[in-house]
């Protein structure tokens, strides 16, 4: 038997959302759609109960969300009514919220950045502050600091300068907007013996 799919204007907005940021999470909500045309209810149902005569269900996919840096589980609530499939939402419920939706952060090269971050630690508290403190949670929030050297129609290389003395240091990151993703590129080592030189080897 195949099933009708009929969309709450609810489920439509966050579905945009998950599209926009979340590829391999809107891949699986894809292929879900199609087993539910099929009566097939794919995922782990996480509950299920009768009302007014309809099925109600809650299934739970396998990729999660990263949302203000924890992985949020991404859940389906849809009604079974004779034919139909109804999609009612999704969760979590701070989908819809600007936000709320973190953009997740990773690594050209995470052992590089982590020891010249440790180094900017040590060395000038005062950029290493502005990093963490300002940059990356603005980052996170999809606040993009900085200025762009160079774009096309995947991603952007932006430049940031922090706070140094005698001369600039220079952190480089790059933003997949198709996938909500963050790479932070670079991060100007730090010359010890001739102070705060950038240096991109």
């Amino acid at each position: 038997m195949n099933y009708k799919i009929v969309y709450t204007d609810l489920f439509i907005e966050k579905q945009k959302i998950i599209k926009e940021r979340f590829k391999n999470n809107y891949k699986e909500l894809k292929d879900n759609i199609k087993l539910f045309k099929k009566g097939i209810f794919n995922g782990q149902i996480v509950e299920k109960f009768l009302f007014d005569e309809q099925e109600h269900y809650e299934v739970e996919l396998s990729h999660g969300l990263f949302l203000n840096e924890q992985k949020e589980t991404l859940k389906l609530a849809i009604t079974v009514d004779n034919n139909r499939v109804i999609l009612e939402d999704i969760f979590p419920n701070n989908l819809l919220y600007d936000e709320c939706v973190g953009y997740n952060i990773t690594y050209y090269d995470e052992q590089e950045y982590n020891e010249r971050e440790l180094i900017l630690k040590k060395y000038n508290e005062e950029a290493y502050i502005e990093l963490t403190k300002k940059i990356y949670p603005a980052l996170k929030q999809g606040i993009f600091l900085g200025q762009i050297i160079s774009s096309d129609n995947k991603e952007k290389l932006y430049k940031i300068s922090l706070p140094s003395t005698p001369n600039n240091l220079i952190m480089l990151y790059k933003v997949d907007n198709k996938i909500g993703k963050i790479i932070l590129y670079k991060l100007s080592k730090i010359n010890i013996t001739i102070e705060y030189i950038n240096d991109f080897l």
